[in-house]
């Protein structure tokens, strides 16, 4: 890396040594000939050293180090003092200034002060990537525990119910149980259609990895696709007396991935359902406006905690402890994989989209959707 150097002095002879010898030491160098020019001129972010007298006339070298520090703190300060002025670079070095060079100038001892100062520059660079490396790890290894955590649960109890369900086939088939091996089947067809799900929703977090899911566009109508999520859900929701209603124009066409569109909203009214409780109300609306199309999900459940708010879109995000974790997609505060929220953002942002959400504690949230209108 080639660093930059500006050099703010009101001596034409010092502003001209510079230009000559600091290129031959590989910097790139620029000048200012006083001092308001020199923080204008560091304000542009071009430079990673600036070198500056101390006494100028108007705006003299401190002031240049307050405000340049007070701009970007990372930017390094050398200080040029006359001998005379010794106690005056010891204290721009205590307002963060890296070191001081004495004048007349010695290029001995600029080019090894400058040389120094790069050093700490990349020193500093090179901690900054491992902190931020590390904290990278840490989150990995975070999520990593939740995975295990959570797909534990919710592979062992379908698995569990797999296996009962086979010897319960076995013995009605041996006619040891009266129930019906059909009626044993159905229930079996349940289970096994939960963990398909599972593995879907497992499949695509690996495409989110991948960049990004592959939309097969077409024209919809949203008002189909909301009434097709609320029957799915109907049967369930009748004995929790938990409501669906739907608030929209007869038709509202849309542009976009069927299976991925009805995929968001489904997870957003499984996401009201998991959290709200017995005899709630969950509202699904729809609508046009300023050549956006929007759709929201709006419960009178728990509501999310405002320092939470940040995080819900997160992979594997649970409300309550992963350790705490209970399987069902449709009891309240039931769990599952933790995907649901940060896939419907996937999918929204593939289209060109946002999600966002408003929620207050124990009185509810709303999910909406904003999609880019397309001509269909």
């Amino acid at each position: 890396m080639n660093y930059s150097v500006l050099v703010v002095d009101d001596e034409d002879c010092i502003r001209e040594l510079c230009e000559d010898v600091l290129p031959m030491w590989g910097y790139e160098v620029d000048t200012a000939e006083d001092g308001f020019q020199g923080i204008d001129k560091a304000k542009t972010g071009k430079y990673q050293v600036v070198l500056t007298d101390i006494k100028m006339p108007e705006c003299d070298g401190l002031t240049v180090l307050e405000k340049v520090k007070a701009y970007d703190p990372q930017i390094e300060i050398i200080v040029m003092t006359a001998y005379g002025t010794i106690e005056t670079a010891v204290n721009a070095m205590k307002k963060g200034a890296y070191d001081f060079i004495m004048k007349p100038l010695s290029l001995n001892q600029m080019q090894a002060v400058l040389n120094k100062c790069v050093e700490k520059i990349e020193l500093t660079s090179k901690n900054k990537e491992l902190t931020e490396l590390n904290r990278r790890l840490r989150e990995l290894n975070e999520m990593k525990e939740k995975f295990i955590t959570i797909t534990s649960h919710e592979l062992r109890t379908p698995v569990c119910s797999i296996t009962g369900f086979v010897e319960l086939i076995k013995y009605s088939l041996s006619g040891i149980l009266e129930d019906k091996p059909e009626t044993l089947l159905s229930e079996l067809e349940t289970i096994v259609k939960g963990l398909a799900d599972i593995v879907s929703d497992m499949h695509d977090l690996a495409a989110m990895d991948l960049g990004g899911f592959k939309l097969t566009k077409e024209n919809l109508n949203l008002v189909d696709i909301a009434q097709h999520v609320k029957n799915e859900f109907f049967p369930i929701l009748k004995d929790r007396q938990l409501p669906i209603e739907i608030h929209s124009p007869d038709v509202l066409n849309y542009k976009g991935d069927k299976r991925r569109i009805r995929q968001a909203l489904r997870e957003l009214v499984q996401n009201s359902v998991k959290f709200t409780p017995d005899k709630g109300k969950i509202d699904i609306l729809l609508s046009q406006e300023n050549n956006r199309t929007i759709i929201s999900v709006k419960d009178t459940g728990i509501g999310i905690p405002p320092d939470r708010i940040d995080t819900i879109f997160e992979r594997f995000y649970e409300v309550q402890d992963s350790t705490l974790h209970s399987s069902s997609d449709t009891a309240f505060m039931g769990g599952g994989l933790g995907v649901g929220l940060s896939l419907v953002k996937e999918i929204v942002i593939s289209h060109g989209g946002k999600v966002s959400v408003t929620s207050q504690s124990g009185k509810g949230s709303t999910f909406t959707i904003e999609l880019p209108c397309e001509e269909s």
